[in-house]
């Protein structure tokens, strides 16, 4: 999937955030294609991890990580 728009900026109750463009017609997903939206979801707390260190990490990324959760889950139990 296109990344259409990045930022670290924050606005309301996110410090950053990342659109993708939807792909025409899309009415599946392929493994790989989820396992690419978890990557981008798990982006932010690597980055936070990558600059500050692992002792400066926030819960900034906590909505990011209830995301990629929620893939992973239904990855298993729906899609075996």
């Amino acid at each position: 999937m296109p990344i259409n728009k990045a930022t670290i900026m924050p606005r309301g109750p996110t410090l950053g955030h990342v659109s993708m463009l939807p792909e025409n017609d899309r009415w599946s997903e392929t493994r790989s294609q989820l396992l690419a939206q978890m990557d981008v979801s798990m982006g932010g707390r690597v980055a936070e991890e990558l600059i500050f260190g692992n002792e400066y990490i926030t819960t900034g990324a906590s909505s990011d990580f209830d995301g990629a959760t929620k893939i992973a889950k239904m990855m298993v139990t729906s899609l075996g």
